[in-house]
């Protein structure tokens, strides 16, 4: 069974750093689950 992480990027904004973070992981085999807040 694969990893899993799930990474919650409060104040998102464009949210630049969580994406590239997920796609990183996403590279090195794990599955990710992100969730994006940003309260504007």
């Amino acid at each position: 069974m694969g990893k899993e992480l799930k990474v919650v990027n409060l104040c998102s904004g464009t949210s630049i750093g969580g994406i590239t973070l997920a796609k990183v992981l996403v590279d090195l085999g794990i599955r990710v689950s992100l969730t994006l807040v940003d309260l504007r």
